[in-house]
């Protein structure tokens, strides 16, 4: 019905313009139909903007809403934790976002509105609806992105991402709390926590669009939820999350928003590194830091030290802010305070506990001490003994009393100190220290050195009855003294027996012992004795008797411990076995430390005659350390043995279970050191020996020739030798030490073993060279005769003897493939002479086929300059076309030739820039390869000088550069050079005739022809054209430059040196050839193919090293221009070469260049008319 609404309306409307007119009756009908269908129409369209207008509203409402609600924060009074900031934003997200929903729903019902009143439909899926769908759905996704931006810059509000300059941050948000948790501070809630609850609010925030669904393709309906894989499987869900997650924008703000809160937490780290510095109070293991303190016994001072230090950091830490703002983070430390706090107490207690445990330790010893001596001192005494102790207690009490104060003033401060921190202390403890009352040590003190004075003055009576019986004692002592040190003098450890030798060592230690005892009795009385006297106000009586006996005692004691330590030390070496466990290094090291220990003895203990007895027995023992060296080298065999035991008298079981080191010194070998040492310095020079063949054998053993698999081609031809540089050092090496044994006295023992090895190694040796040079041949040979039936048709006596000498080849290397050791395979029964024969057999054809190629050669003499491999990789062949790989070495610019007819003739050359001729008579390829390359080489110059004399006779009918580019490159330098010499000369002519003017009119003409041809090269010319006239401009340019200096030099008549000296070139027509003349000398042309391969600057040198070489061919010599390298000496030769046409092989001259190599060379130059270059000679 609304369509026809429209419809109406269109059709009354479009009656007004055809058929309609100004003159027409019906006009007023007409105005009356329209008003009608506008007023219709306007009525349809307010209903659809009203519909319209209520999903703007919802729209603009998306667009308007805050997920992210900072009203909802009151961050003026406490910040809240964070759990309770996630929980409201949380709250108000949700809320939003449900009344989000709701709108979104109520625009289903609108568009179902228009439908029916556009459409007529009320399904919400009308097709005629499909852009009006799409153009709401577009803008609800734009909203829906506007609110999740909004949303996402409130967070970076919170987070004072983008802070203008100079604007204040953003208040902290949320609260967390730092507390010890040791060993690390943490933090409540973590930062991992913060990080994931900060994350999942971007993250719903982004995710809040899940809720509001797409609408199916051309409808307004949301889409239903869609599953995968059955109805057990989470649901798809398109919705408008899938592609605002993927916006740039909103990617971009979630990174900016987590790089700060990354940035937040770094600097939270540094906030929590700065707390750190009080780590010592937690990670330091208190008991053992205070038992390290306490080992070090410290003083009062020192723990009120430590205390106070401990009083510094509470304070330091009680100072410290309480609250922090961390970027958006507000940090409580009021627990981490509170935990420090704890800390510092537990120290200061631990601490103060152990100094209080010391201190009253130390009160309770003081007042045990004081009790204990009160107690001795109540004692009456009844005899000698009894006074003594008394006397003794009451002097240490008088003594005592100064120390005993120093005592007490420790302990008072010690408790004063832990008073002033606020220790807690029993009463008792205080009150025994003297802190609390006057019952402490001090007062006990002060009675008992009271008490002490009273008990002296009543023992006055009594020490005078022991004073008499004191100086009795003391006279008794005095005569034992005497006697104790004459019988020292007589019979004690030093006495002159010992010393004479008549008493051994051993008895003088038992008499140490026995004096030792004596004066310890006599000390022990002395000691009484001097503690009486002390005790009854006597003077103390010296004993000089018994102090010379104990100073002799304490320096004889250090000689004979120095003794009694060898005498161990040697009754422990004997028992050991001499073969077996005997170390000699051993027995050194204990003499050396026992030698030393007796020289720095004192200078007293010196002075007795029984230190040289014993530095007599050290140096004789140590005489024969060195033939027990000698006599334990694994160098003395049994014969050496028998020697040993003839010199001795001595025999003796050499078994190496029994023999020991104490048997050895039974025999007194000190007496024959000469002969012992003569015997053991024969046995190692003959070890030596005995080792070196040994090692010769080893080496020899193992030594291997190194082959390696030979074949041709796909075909096995056995094994061949590597090399033999291993083999030949070994021998050399092995050679100089036979010889050094042959030269020794000592080596009659093994001579007749020394004089075998001296002969295998040099058979080895012989066969080694010579089977290298036989395999050198063979490999040589085995190409040839092996690969090519054509060479052993034309040699079938080499062949057949090749085959022979190959067979036997063959055997020899099977056979040693499968031994390869070096030894077995040169000292072969034969193996020499037999390979000695077969290099004389090789060098015999060899010789023949050095004969078969010098008749090749001869014939066809280019062939000269080819190697003889390469001459046999040409005549090896029935293929006609391997020539081509050498044209460049038989000619001087031939790159290849050019076949046809399939290989039957040879039609023409190409050089090697590609220019190209034709035979004027195609050469037959029949018969041998010298034979028509014979013919190739002749027909070559034929066609070249047929060629040559067109190109010259043409030159001055066509223009130049056309003339140029039909002819062959060689023809083009040679016939301009040709019409040059004849255009100078026709100048001279004219000059003579009265034409002053013609020499500078052709040097006119000869510039505008290098102005030609320069302007010419930088056109687009073809490859070899470009070549042509690059050389040309060459050639031109010194024509141009010999004629200004005619001009400059007035030369005017063609006898004039300066003319003859130039490279003149005639086609003289008597010999129907070209000429080339220069001074007295005259060369005819060689024709030799020369291709496009340029030509050198002439400069005024070049021209005179011509004028040089060609005087010297026209009297048949040679020319050696000398030179530096690098200036052009070969360069130039060989330029002058081409200039004539004749072909010039270059030879480098080294050291293998012998008088042979040199008459090949030579047979060849003469043969084929050739010039040698021989650089370097």
């Amino acid at each position: 019905p609304n369509r026809m609404v429209l419809y109406h309306l269109e059709s009354t409307i479009r009656f007004g313009f055809d058929p309609l007119n100004w003159n027409s009756l019906a006009i007023k009908e007409y105005l009356e139909k329209c008003t009608r269908h506008i007023n219709e129409f306007s009525t349809l369209l307010k209903q659809v903007q009203m519909s319209a207008s209520n999903i703007e509203s919802v729209v603009i409402a998306i667009m308007d809403a805050n997920l992210v609600d900072a009203g909802q924060l009151d961050l003026t009074q406490e910040v809240p934790d964070m759990q309770e900031f996630y929980e409201t934003i949380e709250r108000r997200r949700l809320a939003t976002v449900e009344g989000l929903l709701k709108k979104y729903r109520t625009i289903r019902e609108q568009m179902g509105k228009i439908e029916g009143l556009v459409a007529g439909s009320g399904t919400n899926r009308s097709p005629a609806m499909a852009n009006y769908y799409s153009h709401w759905e577009k803008l609800i996704f734009k909203a829906l992105t506007s609110c999740v931006y909004k949303a996402l810059r409130q967070f970076s509000t919170f987070l004072s991402v983008d802070r203008a300059s100079g604007e204040p941050k953003h208040p902290p948000i949320f609260r967390v709390t730092a507390s010890l948790s040791a060993p690390d501070i943490v933090l409540s809630p973590a930062l991992n926590d913060i990080q994931k609850l900060f994350n999942k609010m971007i993250k719903n925030t982004v995710e809040s669009t899940r809720s509001f669904n797409r609408w199916m393709r051309g409808t307004c309906l949301e889409c239903a939820p869609q599953y995968a894989l059955g109805e057990e499987d989470e649901p798809i869900v398109f919705s408008f999350y899938t592609d605002i997650s993927a916006d740039p924008n909103v990617i971009k703000m979630m990174l900016t928003l987590n790089n700060a809160v990354q940035k937040a937490f770094a600097s939270m780290g540094k906030f929590l590194d700065k707390w750190k510095h009080y780590n010592k109070l937690w990670r330091q293991d208190k008991h053992a830091v205070l038992d390290k303190f306490t080992k070090g016994n410290p003083t009062y001072v020192e723990y009120e030290d430590k205390l106070s230090w401990y009083r510094k950091v509470r304070m330091q830490v009680n100072n410290e802010r309480p609250v922090s703002d961390i970027d958006f983070i507000q940090v409580s430390c009021h627990p981490l305070v509170a935990d420090l706090n704890k800390e510092v107490e537990t120290w200061m207690g631990m601490i103060g506990k152990t100094m209080f445990d010391g201190a009253r330790l130390q009160a309770t010893s003081l007042n045990d001490n004081i009790t204990e001596r009160r107690e001795k001192l109540a004692l009456t005494p009844t005899n000698l003994e009894e006074i003594k102790a008394t006397v003794r207690l009451i002097s240490d009490i008088r003594e005592s009393t100064a120390v005993m104060e120093e005592k007490f003033a420790l302990v008072e401060e010690q408790f004063r100190t832990l008073e002033m921190f606020k220790y807690p202390m029993d009463d008792a403890t205080l009150e025994l220290a003297g802190n609390k009352g006057d019952a402490g040590v001090r007062k006990r003190w002060k009675d008992l050195v009271a008490e002490a004075n009273e008990v002296d003055y009543d023992l006055g009576k009594v020490k005078m009855k022991f004073r008499k019986e004191t100086m009795q004692q003391v006279e008794k002592l005095t005569e034992d003294t005497h006697t104790l040190l004459a019988e020292f003098r007589e019979k004690g450890p030093d006495s002159a027996d010992i010393q004479m030798g008549d008493v051994p060592l051993d008895e003088g230690l038992n008499r140490m012992s026995e004096f030792k005892g004596k004066l310890e009795d006599l000390t022990k009385v002395k000691d009484e004795q001097t503690n009486a006297q002390l005790l009854f106000g006597l003077d103390l009586t010296p004993y000089p008797d018994m102090a010379i006996v104990e100073n002799s005692l304490k320096s004889l004691n250090l000689i004979y411990t120095t003794y009694e330590d060898f005498t161990k030390s040697t009754q422990e070496w004997s028992g050991t076995l001499f073969f077996k466990d005997l170390n000699v290094d051993k027995l050194n090291d204990g003499m050396d430390e026992l030698t030393d220990k007796l020289k720095k003895l004192p200078k007293a203990s010196k002075e007795f005659g029984v230190y040289k007895k014993v530095e007599e027995q050290f140096a004789k023992f140590r005489s024969t350390i060195p033939l027990l060296t000698q006599l334990k080298s694994d160098a003395l065999r049994d014969r050496h043995w028998s020697k040993l035991m003839e010199l001795t008298g001595k025999s003796f079981n050499l078994d190496h279970n029994t023999f020991t080191l104490g048997k050895l010194f039974e025999m007194d070998l000190g007496s024959f050191t000469d002969q012992v040492n003569d015997i053991c310095n024969a046995a190692s020079k003959e070890l030596a020996i005995e080792a070196g063949i040994a090692k010769i054998k080893d080496t020899w053993t193992s030594l291997a020739l190194e082959l390696f698999p030979y074949s041709k081609g796909e075909v096995s031809r056995g094994h061949i030798l590597k090399g033999t540089d291993d083999i030949t050092t070994s021998i050399d090496e092995n050679m100089t030490a036979l010889q050094a044994m042959s030269g020794s006295k000592f080596v009659v023992p093994f001579l007749d073993e020394v004089k075998s090895w001296e002969k295998k190694l040099s058979t080895i040796g012989e066969c080694c060279d010579i089977w290298l040079v036989t395999q050198r041949k063979w490999q040589y040979l085995e190409g040839i005769f092996v690969g090519s039936d054509d060479i052993r048709l034309q040699l079938p006596d080499a062949a057949k003897e090749f085959d022979k000498i190959d067979k036997t080849w063959m055997k020899i290397m099977a056979d040693t493939a499968k031994n390869t050791n070096a030894h077995d395979a040169c000292l072969a029964e034969g193996r020499v002479g037999v390979l000695t024969e077969m290099s004389g057999n090789l060098d015999k054809c060899q010789k023949s086929l050095t004969d078969y190629l010098e008749t090749k050669r001869n014939a066809f003499p280019r062939f000269f300059f080819i190697s003889d491999d390469e001459l046999l990789s040409v005549l090896g062949t029935s293929d006609v076309t391997s020539i081509q790989e050498h044209m460049l070495k038989l000619f001087d610019n031939c790159a290849e030739l050019i076949f046809a007819r399939n290989n039957r003739i040879v039609k023409g050359m190409v050089s090697a820039e590609g220019e190209s001729f034709e035979f004027r008579t195609v050469v037959n390829v029949e018969g041998a390869v010298e034979t028509w390359m014979t013919a190739v080489s002749i027909e070559m110059k034929i066609t070249l000088r047929a060629i040559m004399k067109e190109s010259v006779f043409f030159y001055p009918k066509h223009q130049r550069l056309k003339w140029m580019d039909m002819s062959l490159g060689m023809c083009c330098q040679t016939g301009i050079k040709v019409w040059w010499t004849w255009e100078i000369e026709d100048v001279f002519n004219r000059v003579r005739l009265g034409d002053k003017n013609a020499m500078k009119a052709y040097g006119a003409k000869l510039k505008n022809e290098v102005n030609d041809l320069v302007k010419e090269v930088r056109t687009d010319l073809k490859k070899l054209m470009r070549k042509k006239v690059n050389t040309q401009i060459i050639v031109d340019v010194h024509a141009r430059d010999v004629v200004d200096k005619f001009i400059r030099d007035s030369i005017m008549d063609i006898r004039e040196f300066a003319w003859e000296s130039q490279l003149r070139f005639y086609w003289d027509k008597s010999l129907d050839d070209c000429v080339v003349k220069q001074c007295t000398g005259r060369i005819m042309y060689g024709y030799e193919y020369m291709g496009l391969n340029g030509r050198l600057v002439i400069t005024p040198l070049t021209d005179r090293c011509y004028m040089t070489i060609t005087t010297a061919l026209s009297f048949r010599l040679g020319a050696a221009p000398a030179g530096p390298a690098g200036t052009g000496k070969t360069e130039t030769t060989k330029d002058l070469a081409k200039a004539l046409g004749t072909q010039c092989v270059v030879f480098n001259c080294g050291e293998g260049l012998d008088y042979q190599a040199m008459g090949m060379i030579f047979s060849g130059l003469c043969q084929c008319g050739a010039w040698g270059c021989f650089d370097e000679f």
